[in-house]
């Protein structure tokens, strides 16, 4: 249970069940036409509600209480879930030059990510600690959201986004 002060949010014992979380990131989704179109476009639609919900969390540190407001859920750069929807639906850049990627100092910048992903996956298994993991996550999708990048860039970065997601909880394998 997630616990508001917002009366919007606040079931009778003023804790706010996941599932009443995720239908109100649902209705908010679905009254902006950008939020919808986003959710369209996400490889997995049906989750981002949730992943919002469950994503946001992952960041801070275990405590019995936390300072939430339920409109950081879909704020940008104060949402991990957010973060990561958002970044999974970025268009690479169609005038990118062509060539070898190799040549492209943001494919090798990708690529080097991908190595580091694997500690941070392994730190997250050894200390029972997603947190690195979450900020690993969250840094590499605001460095994507930066601007569009090139397709070879992309698909390296998209499938370090959805491992990531798999890594933390956010979604299952395929």
């Amino acid at each position: 249970m997630v616990s508001s002060d917002q009366r919007a949010l606040t079931s009778s014992a003023g804790a706010l069940l996941i599932d009443e979380l995720i239908e109100w990131i649902d209705a908010e989704i679905d009254g902006d036409p950008e939020r919808r179109e986003l959710r369209r476009a996400h490889p997995h639609p049906e989750r981002v509600a949730a992943q919002l919900a469950l994503g946001f969390f992952l960041p801070h540190p275990v405590t019995p209480d936390m300072d939430f407001e339920p409109a950081k859920l879909l704020s940008a750069e104060e949402s991990l879930g957010w973060d990561l929807a958002r970044a999974r639906v970025q268009p690479s850049d169609a005038r990118s030059p062509g060539g070898r990627p190799a040549d492209d100092p943001d494919y090798r910048f990708s690529v080097v990510q991908s190595e580091l992903y694997r500690r941070y996956l392994r730190l997250a298994v050894e200390r029972l600690d997603v947190r690195p993991l979450a900020f690993y996550a969250k840094h590499l999708a605001h460095w994507h959201l930066e601007r569009e990048r090139g397709e070879h860039v992309k698909r390296v970065v998209h499938t370090l986004l959805e491992r990531s997601a798999r890594g933390l909880g956010l979604e299952s394998a395929p």
